[in-house]
């Protein structure tokens, strides 16, 4: 695998643990039970579109890097287009272990285990949160696969996942200003989900208690996000809140009910879920990024960046209300609702794997 030195002195501390525990099964948000239950949802429309995609992928290889960029740099700047093109297999490896708990075809669990044993060999973790939030999906395809892969890449897939959690803690620890945005809303979601997927409770622990802390720090006692206020858009409280909302998702597959918990300003992630419902229906409207000092905000909107200036477009909540519905079926209707008028494909994926 190839890893960074900082990466190397980081295994080196763990190996002990590594040496004892081989490998202790866990899961990061899909449980044992639950995957072996996808089976029963082939034939649904969500599952359709998967086997559909995955099936349209065959003949694609993986094409892993050792470090990806986007975050602050626009399409053609940097490697920020040969990022969005490789970062596409972390979506392709996820359609193809899903496609086979679907089917029972394991043309793709082999497509599936190369893809991920590929990036996990290949790629070097930047605990850039921006960049890597995506690698939730590479998370997720282990949970779907775990149980059918190599004992060789199942100690693999959990070392990457422990080097992923404990990186991204150290840089919390680390921080001379706590971070209330929605970087560290990304760093906690992918903290929690790789926290789990190795089954360490001292790295579950400290995901639950950096959760809790962001919470504290980012909700407002109305239910709005602190990225609402700091950037003037509905779009950077979505892309705060989703991924709380899947780190919640990852709580709750273990018990515990992070969704509704309060802070000591009385107010919950559901709270902020609320928050945002009359926008989301079209009973109120926000004009994006009017008062935002970010310059590359103004920058976005001056490229001709969708959805960096004009009113907010509210089908662009499909993903959280989505979320939303895997915490509490109320919220499903408007993600109907919601996927109805959006250009945006509905979250399949996620619909099978958390609903």
């Amino acid at each position: 695998m190839k890893f960074s030195n900082l990466l190397k002195s980081t295994i080196a501390l763990v190996g002990l643990f590594l040496s004892l525990a081989l490998y202790a099964q866990g899961y990061a948000a899909i449980s044992p039970e639950r995957v072996n239950s996808l089976i029963n949802q082939r034939g649904s429309d969500s599952a359709n579109h998967v086997i559909s995609y995955a099936k349209n992928s065959l003949s694609k290889s993986p094409s892993p890097l050792a470090k990806i960029h986007t975050e602050g740099t626009l399409p053609h700047e940097g490697i920020y287009d040969a990022s969005v093109i490789a970062m596409q297999d972390i979506n392709i490896m996820n359609l193809f272990a899903m496609t086979y708990r679907l089917t029972g075809d394991k043309t793709y669990l082999n497509k599936a285990s190369e893809f991920l044993d590929k990036w996990i060999d290949t790629y070097d973790p930047s605990f850039n949160p921006i960049d890597e939030t995506n690698f939730d999906k590479l998370i997720l395809t282990h949970d779907l696969i775990q149980s059918d892969l190599s004992p060789e890449l199942n100690r693999k897939a959990v070392r990457f996942f422990y080097v992923m959690a404990n990186g991204y803690i150290e840089r919390i620890s680390k921080q001379s200003k706590i971070d209330i945005g929605n970087w560290q809303s990304h760093r906690i979601k992918l903290i929690a989900l790789s926290a789990y997927a190795t089954n360490n409770t001292e790295l579950i622990n400290k995901s639950k208690i950096l959760f809790l802390d962001h919470l504290e720090r980012n909700l407002n006692a109305d239910g709005s996000t602190y990225d609402f206020h700091e950037r003037d858009a509905l779009h950077y409280a979505t892309y705060d809140l989703e991924p709380l909302l899947e780190a919640a998702i990852a709580f709750k597959a273990h018990g515990e009910n992070m969704f509704d918990l309060k802070t000591t300003k009385g107010v919950s992630l559901r709270d902020a879920v609320n928050w945002l419902t009359p926008y989301a229906e079209g009973k109120l409207t926000h004009e994006e990024f009017v008062n935002s000092p970010v310059p590359f905000d103004k920058k976005r909107a001056k490229a001709g960046i969708a959805g960096y200036q004009g009113l907010w477009e509210r089908s662009s909540a499909l993903l959280l209300y989505s979320l939303a519905s895997a915490l509490d079926p109320i919220y499903k209707k408007l993600s109907d609702s919601l996927a109805k008028i959006s250009k945006y494909d509905r979250p399949y994926l996620f619909e099978l794997e958390f609903q």
